[in-house]
């Protein structure tokens, strides 16, 4: 080949002999210029990552970059569209330049991207030709871009998680969420979508948005979104190959979730669509299970969980909301449910009375003493407390807030949606003018322990075989609280009782106080705190006797038959007998009472 110089040389003597020679050599100059300019274009664009169409699937989730520069959606974006993050980082350095606030990527913030590794070779791989064009490109850019960019990232759609757990007037919340929802409809004009219990069949868009449920599954979120993100670290390498030789990125199309979220993306990207924000409510997400090891970790025990929920929820503002009762009450209120689930609930396929299968009542203190003496995590055999579910979620990089239900001064439902929303203001004027009653249990922890009484009682033939077909477990134990209460004005105290000793109640009050101190320190310090925590256990503890069982043998000692029980009480010729309290260890060795 002869050098440049001499090439140069020759086509200079051609053209002075020949004006047609001269007429080609600029047309072929001209023609190479075109090319070369849209090689440059072509190169930038792709290694920017910032083509329209890649640029509008990020914007709907805002989804990790991928080794193709973008990401596809599941759902279609009507707005504008979002650049890259490569874009968006010459955004934010350019509005440093101006003078701006300075703002910091999400993605750079919590470090979730899973291609974090893959987007930083492929921002080396673009770095020159994002390098060499950005002053050819300064003065052509849009105006509009840094605007744009800036409106759009003021706004993120928020997700607030309520996870109970069950006994903090979850029951409460969601039946004022549901009403606000369907009733009065004014979440909406707060751009608020409920779903959670008493509200399952919640619908969006006409879709039902009980397909986040996927979200909470162990097989999707952690068993396939692993296969998937093998698989999608596979396809990336290859992708990579491919672009070091040939840059083809707008033939490559990637789904970027497991199928078995698409219904789920595809709502979440409906909502953003839309600007609107979502409460999720149900205490399942407190279920011990999900917290602690058994056959597999629990979903909310695993990293890989977390960090897939963050990819998932990329660009959402994430909230997650756990209800807070003092320890030693909400134990008890745990045992009473239990109870209910056995004595009360007609609707289960529980047997009233003990020759039809029916159990006996389960005593508090022995429940008690297995979910506290020598565990440094407390938890019911179905739920976790806030000592378990609290570390969890703030391990998994989230934002916890507690809602007190102690606080005199600020029912449940407006803590959350006034204090912990904040901008729901709608929402929040109707609750504070139309706060409805508590949805509570009708029976007190006292009924228990009549029930117990009236079930030992047909146990040892007391009540007849034709009185027990008359009548339901559950309407003599009516019978029997509304006689020994109302009539009498007894209350437990005065039964034969065994109860825990003086020792052990002072272990669990100073456990119940630990734990306001440590994830409660404020109000713990406050005139509703630490005092009125200690008022309130002596009331359950020695007042109402809530940690204590009936013993029933003592009871009926000397009795033959239901009536001559119950007149022994009303008998102005006999005195009933007054019941020293025992402290008989082998009464709480098995939870549940002893059937006679």
């Amino acid at each position: 080949v002869p050098p440049a110089s001499s090439m140069s040389t020759n086509m200079m003597k051609t053209t002075a002999r020949s004006p047609r020679a001269a007429l080609l050599l600029l047309v072929a100059c001209a023609a190479i210029s075109h090319i070369v300019y849209f090689s440059k274009f072509h190169d930038r664009a792709m290694g920017a990552g910032v083509l329209h169409s890649q640029g509008q699937s990020r914007d709907d989730f805002d989804l990790p970059t991928t080794a193709a520069g973008g990401a596809a959606s599941a759902v279609a974006r009507a707005g504008p569209s979002s650049p890259s993050p490569s874009s968006r980082a010459a955004v934010m350095v350019e509005e440093e330049d101006e003078g701006g606030a300075g703002l910091q990527s999400k993605e750079e913030e919590e470090g979730d991207s899973v291609d974090e590794a893959d987007g930083a070779d492929e921002e080396g791989d673009s770095a020159d030709a994002e390098d060499s064009a950005a002053e050819e490109e300064a003065s052509s850019a849009p105006a509009t871009t840094a605007t744009s960019t800036s409106t759009s990232a003021a706004w993120r759609p928020r997700l607030f998680l309520h996870i109970g757990p069950s006994k903090t007037a979850t029951t409460t919340i969601q039946h004022d969420l549901a009403h606000l929802s369907t009733k009065s409809k004014v979440l909406e004009k707060d751009d608020l979508v409920f779903w959670g219990r008493q509200h399952g069949k919640s619908r969006y868009a006409g879709s039902p948005v009980g397909v986040l449920s996927q979200l909470f599954q162990w097989d999707c979120m952690v068993s396939e979104y692993a296969a998937f993100r093998a698989n999608r670290t596979i396809e990336d390498h290859d992708h990579k190959i491919d672009n070091n030789g040939d840059q083809h990125h707008e033939e490559i199309s990637q789904q970027n979730f497991p199928d078995c979220l698409n219904t789920s993306v595809a709502m979440l990207g409906m909502l953003r669509r839309d600007r609107k924000s979502l409460i999720i409510s149900d205490e399942k997400y407190t279920y011990v299970s999900l917290y602690l090891k058994g056959r597999r970790p629990g979903i909310f025990e695993s990293q890989e969980y977390f960090r897939n929920f963050h990819e998932v929820f990329q660009g959402w503002d994430v909230t997650v909301i756990i209800g807070y009762r003092r320890m030693a009450e909400w134990m008890v209120s745990s045992v009473k449910e239990r109870n209910a689930k056995i004595g009360l609930y007609e609707k289960t396929t529980q047997k009233f009375w003990p020759d039809q299968g029916g159990m006996p009542m389960q005593q508090p203190w022995s429940f008690i003493r297995k979910w506290t003496v020598g565990r440094k995590a407390h938890t019911s055999d179905s739920t976790a407390y806030i000592d378990v579910t609290v570390p969890a979620w703030e391990r998994g990089n989230f934002t916890v807030h507690l809602l007190n239900i102690h606080n005199t001064s600020r029912h449940m439902s407006q803590q959350l949606v006034c204090d912990t929303i904040g901008d729901a203001t709608t929402s929040c004027s109707h609750l504070e003018q139309n706060i409805a009653d508590s949805q509570q249990n009708t029976r007190s922890s006292a009924w228990s322990v009549y029930n117990q009484i009236v079930f030992a009682a047909a146990s040892r033939g007391l009540i007849s075989k034709d009185l027990q077909a008359k009548k339901t477990r559950i309407e003599m134990t009516d019978e029997f609280e509304a006689y020994f209460r109302g009539y009498l004005k007894k209350t437990v105290s005065d039964l034969p009782l065994v109860c825990p000793t003086a020792a052990e109640l002072e272990k669990l009050l100073n456990t119940s106080l630990a734990i306001e101190q440590r994830w409660m320190p404020t109000f713990y310090r406050s005139a509703d705190g630490e005092a009125a925590h200690r008022a309130a256990f002596e009331k359950l503890a020695v007042v109402k006797r809530e940690f204590c069982s009936v013993d029933t043998a003592r009871l009926f000692d000397g009795h033959d038959t239901w009536d001559a029980f119950l007149q022994s009480w009303n008998s102005t010729s006999t005195t009933p007998p007054s019941w020293k309290i025992e402290h008989r260890w082998e009464f709480f060795k098995t939870t549940a009472y002893p059937k006679t």
